[in-house]
């Protein structure tokens, strides 16, 4: 089977995007009342309420007639940062990142992220692995790239599990092992990351790390493909000319009994 791995292009989920809006269902959308409580319980100091009062400025609130505003935004979630909230530390190396409200500023997103990060924050983990990796706001450094990747992907991020895994495929920033790439790679993919089905599939199918097995490679790429995944539609069928009708049949008979695991969640916004 012919190599073709895929190696990640950009920051995935979390630095390409502002902070995102808060989901539209009632938790998100409190009364006036509401909003009052969480004020006053900001005012005081408690640094959860002035993240939660963060996130209703970065929102706005139909129900309270609480427009958007992204300076007292800002401001709310710089004070619960002040305070070591991980949360809040995370949003405003965001902000940084993004330019979101101020000067777009790397090194200072970094310096946030590092904060919430050091606190256990998988997505701010996460996102300072990527900053090592591409060299922003610090130095490139790829052990470091590796060892913050290592750190979300041990709590169960898909995308840090796939990024660790080409990691160790490609010995950057860690020994090179195919083993470990495999390992890391299947709990992404098993998660239901497509590019991670299709790395993996190719590990299955060329025997790297594991042992060979076209019939679970073809697996694999199914389910990539089923996603509308391009590189997994493209290759299906050059595999499936090296296989046996009963290969093809036991393939699509794993993927239809196959469901996926989910060992954790990025950080939400909190209800």
């Amino acid at each position: 089977m012919k190599k073709l791995f895929l190696s990640i292009g950009n920051i995935l989920f979390i630095c390409v995007a502002a902070i995102e809006p808060a989901p539209a269902d009632e938790a998100y959308n409190p009364t006036k009342d509401e909003v009052a409580k969480v004020q006053v319980d900001a005012e005081r100091g408690d640094a959860s309420a002035e993240y939660r009062l963060s996130l209703l400025y970065f929102n706005g609130s139909r129900k309270a007639d609480l427009p958007i505003d992204l300076a007292r935004a800002l401001k709310w979630i710089r004070k619960a940062a002040d305070q070591n909230y991980p949360q809040a530390e995370f949003s405003l190396g965001l902000s940084y990142y993004n330019g979101q409200g101020m000067p777009r500023d790397y090194t200072k997103a970094a310096e946030w992220y590092r904060r919430a990060a050091e606190q256990g924050l998988m997505d701010a983990q996460y996102n300072l692995a990527e900053l090592y990796h591409f060299g922003e706001g610090v130095s490139k450094d790829d052990s470091e790239a590796a060892r913050w990747w290592h750190k979300a992907a041990d709590q169960g991020y898909p995308a840090a599990q796939f990024n660790l895994g080409n990691a160790f495929h490609d010995g950057k920033g860690v020994p090179q092992s195919d083993a470990a790439a495999a390992l890391w790679l299947q709990k992404a993919a098993e998660q239901g990351s497509s590019i991670a089905q299709y790395n993996l599939a190719f590990l299955c199918g060329n025997g790297e790390g594991v042992p060979k097995d076209l019939i679970q490679a073809l697996m694999w790429l199914n389910l990539a493909a089923k996603h509308n995944f391009k590189d997994a539609i493209d290759v299906l069928p050059k595999l499936e000319k090296a296989m046996t009708p009963d290969q093809i049949a036991e393939a699509k008979r794993r993927v239809s009994e196959w469901k996926p695991t989910q060992e954790a969640k990025p950080e939400t916004n909190p209800q």
